[in-house]
């Protein structure tokens, strides 16, 4: 049940993400950089921030999801 739960949590996030990112890549900003500038990158800010701000919102541990400062030297 637990893996279950895991896995539609998921892709919960993973569907929502795409959705935002084809709404930012429709909306005036999005069309906007893609004139000026062939890299879509708040379509990679929306890619990053999304999962991120999730965990954050949920207090989940970001180690737990090899997202981590330690051993940057490495």
């Amino acid at each position: 049940m637990i893996k279950l739960k895991a896995c539609l949590e998921s892709l919960a996030i993973f569907v929502l993400t795409l959705v935002l990112i084809a709404g930012v890549s429709q909306s005036p900003l999005g069309r906007w950089e893609r004139e000026v500038s062939a890299h879509p990158f708040v379509e990679y800010a929306v890619m990053v921030a999304v999962p991120s701000l999730f965990l954050l919102i949920l207090r989940r541990n970001p180690g737990e999801y090899g997202i981590s400062l330690r051993n940057l030297r490495e």
